[in-house]
């Protein structure tokens, strides 16, 4: 399997680094690294090793004190991720991300794209909660020197600026593949390189990529 990929599709094991949680690892198939495992296998050894403690979301107990299952929960997000993502059949973990598959599919079938539809934004403007707009936002990051301006990030709608604090936006990743963003950074060189890093929202993805602001 591609190494990145492999990266990609485990890096939320790999990011759990309580004891408990590396040591159901021990369960694998004989011979097998995680990378060569399929989904099936994983799961296979991941319940093996809690299947005594009798887990219920993430808790479970002995001698009647209450003890969290280190682990339980990131594994159990992400199998639910992965679970359609997998070959049916086999299990087997993808070996291209989404975004390769999005450009294979356009190489193959060359099409006209533009970021300048004609669209008109149809509301809601106010939820019910009370809150004026809707949407929901991960993240924000002020500029180093100019307080009307400010950059925020949402899970599956992109990433935005404003220039006027808040009175008017532009996205900055309408020709982009993925849009989910969970972090922005301004890097120390702001002032001259006039670009910011943002981290895509997705469980699968830890690679920071530029973006000019």
């Amino acid at each position: 399997m591609n190494k990145k990929v492999i990266i990609l599709a485990l890096a939320a094991l790999f990011l759990v680094s309580h004891v408990n949680a590396q040591q159901w690892l021990n369960n694998l198939p004989q011979g097998k690294s995680v990378g060569e495992c399929t989904l099936f296998e994983l799961r296979q050894a991941f319940d093996d090793y809690w299947r005594d403690y009798n887990v219920k979301s993430g808790y479970y107990y002995v001698n009647g004190v209450k003890k969290k299952a280190g682990g339980w929960k990131q594994f159990m997000r992400w199998n639910y991720y992965m679970e359609n993502l997998i070959d049916p059949a086999t299990g087997a973990l993808p070996q291209t991300t989404a975004e390769e598959q999005f450009n294979e599919y356009y190489a193959e079938h060359p099409m006209q794209k533009s970021a300048n539809g004609n669209w008109s934004s149809m509301g809601p403007s106010i939820s019910d909660g009370g809150y004026a707009g809707v949407g929901r936002l991960n993240c924000i990051t002020f500029h180093p020197s100019d307080n009307n301006t400010y950059w925020v990030g949402a899970p599956s709608g992109g990433l935005w600026k404003t220039t006027n604090n808040g009175s008017s936006w532009t996205c900055l990743t309408d020709n982009n593949d993925v849009l989910g963003v969970s972090d922005i950074v301004i890097p120390s060189d702001y002032a001259t390189s006039q670009t910011i890093l943002s981290e895509p929202a997705t469980v699968m993805h830890s690679i920071t990529v530029a973006m000019g602001c």
